[in-house]
């Protein structure tokens, strides 16, 4: 995986056999395993109900949101009663902005301080490593809220149509 696919907004379609008027009645249920919120008639926001890192560590909440773990949802109907839903997620450019930031003020510090070689070995190697951690750990728990979302929408698709053809197509 390039480092670039880590911290940029990810773009996921999904396309369900199913009208519109259908499934913003099957979502508009509340689902137990993630938090659903709609902005506007066709877009809305999913989140996970709880995130380790958003929920324990940074305690952020966005509105309309339970977590950090965020996608961005927009429905829009195309021919044959099909149904495209895009799920975008956020870029994290901040993170990657402080994988530069921090080792150069460890280099700022070295300079005005002296520590010992080994010292500056491990300062100026370990903020990388823990945010490209982060940024792994972020991005699988997205795959996860993904996932889930996923499910849920086969799972109610599949329980309001009797037609088996009804189901949720992942696009990329």
């Amino acid at each position: 995986m390039l480092f670039r696919s880590l911290y940029d907004s990810r773009t996921t379609n999904l396309e369900a056999r199913i009208e519109v008027k259908e499934l913003k009645k099957i979502l508009k249920e509340k689902p137990e395993r993630f938090h659903l919120k709609w902005v506007t008639a066709d877009n809305f926001i999913i989140s996970s109900n709880f995130s380790y890192g958003s929920s324990l560590i940074w305690d952020v909440n966005r509105p309309n949101t339970k977590s950090e773990i965020i996608y961005y949802g927009r429905i829009t109907e195309m021919e044959e009663s099909k149904t495209k839903i895009e799920l975008r997620t956020r870029s994290k450019d901040l993170l990657a902005t402080l994988l530069i930031i921090f080792p150069m003020l460890v280099l700022l510090l070295q300079m005005i301080i002296k520590f010992d070689r080994p010292v500056f070995l491990v300062q100026f190697a370990i903020f990388p490593i823990a945010i490209i951690g982060l940024l792994y750990f972020i991005r699988s728990e997205e795959n996860g809220l993904l996932r889930i979302f996923q499910e849920h929408l086969n799972d109610e698709i599949l329980k309001s149509e009797m037609d088996p053809k009804k189901s949720l197509q992942e696009n990329r």
